[in-house]
């Protein structure tokens, strides 16, 4: 009977949706071995390249967090660390390499009945470290709807988080460094236009706004039918 023994490279990776992992596959003990590859959720070429599945939000009572789920169907599984405790997921960005999953949430301070902001990281081998942001920012998300990567977005050298944040009724792009060191202001508007997404340059050389004004109208409505009927 023939020993043999077949050694994966790398272990263990965690891929995001878009992205993908070269495997390799080095067998000993058998001449001129034939490999099938296979997986149990995504793809896989016969040379090894793997493809993540699909992945959503949830935020429904009963379901929080990032899940992944296969382009075809099939089974969810929820993405570790992207549930926490007493937290609201409210945005989600991927790095440009793939390799992180940034979440902003709200997370709840029930002894001071009070809500704290906080940009968790996930990463290969569900490596989780987080990011508490200062209490004198204002971060704001202006889109309606479910989590998004809208207005939350990592910088072209995926060294650092842009978001949106308000300040006497102006908003403004802040960049906050992943590595947990103080943030800046990117830009310094001077009007009360509101920030609702925003995008790099494939060259990450210049950024784009969208940019909006809320003008709302009081219409007073009053019944001048006559109401009352005289007899025939």
């Amino acid at each position: 009977m023939a020993i043999f023994t077949i050694a994966i490279s790398p272990t263990s990776a965690t891929v995001f949706y878009n992205h993908t992992q070269q495997f390799t596959a080095t067998v000993t003990g058998i001449t001129n071995p034939s490999l099938l590859w296979g997986v149990e959720h995504g793809t896989i070429d016969s040379n090894g390249l793997y493809s993540p599945p699909l992945f959503y939000y949830s935020n429904s009572a009963m379901h929080t967090g990032v899940y992944r789920i296969d382009e075809n169907g099939g089974h969810r599984e929820l993405i570790p660390g992207t549930s926490p405790s007493d937290s609201l997921l409210l945005r989600a960005a991927l790095s440009p390499d793939g390799k992180i999953l940034a979440l902003f949430t709200s997370v709840l301070k029930p002894q001071a009945k009070s809500y704290s902001r906080r940009i968790i990281f996930v990463g290969a081998g569900a490596t989780i470290r987080n990011i508490d942001l200062d209490p004198g920012l204002s971060p704001v998300f202006a889109s309606l709807g479910p989590p998004s990567s809208a207005a939350f977005h990592f910088t072209p050298d995926g060294k650092s988080l842009a978001f949106v944040v308000e300040e006497d009724g102006v908003d403004d792009i802040w960049i906050q460094p992943i590595d947990g060191s103080k943030g800046r202001k990117l830009t310094n508007f001077h009007n009360s236009q509101t920030i609702l997404d925003f995008r790099w340059s494939p060259n990450g050389k210049s950024l784009g706004l969208l940019r909006f004004n809320s003008v709302s109208d009081v219409v007073l409505l009053r019944n001048t039918s006559n109401t009352s009927r005289g007899s025939p």
